[in-house]
């Protein structure tokens, strides 16, 4: 699970960020607390690329929910 804060003076409304100590050939899941969106991505793809969080609104939060899946599958 990782949490992001936008504080009420930052002007910037996303970003990427890249993961660290996942297992790349692993898939994992990302789920938003807020809405249940759930998107699947490599462990590479995260270390890598990295996952974009976007908060349009000062002092806001997002939570996300990562999960290691028990099986591997060729995601990008």
């Amino acid at each position: 699970m990782f949490v992001m804060f936008r504080r009420d003076e930052d002007n910037m409304t996303s970003g990427i960020f890249k993961l660290k100590g996942l297992d790349e050939s692993a898939v994992y899941s990302l789920t938003d607390a807020d809405t249940g969106r759930i998107v699947e991505r490599s462990g590479r793809d995260l270390m890598k690329t990295g996952v974009e969080i976007t908060m349009l609104q000062p002092h806001s939060s997002t939570l996300v929910f990562l999960q290691k899946n028990n099986e591997t599958k060729d995601i990008l």
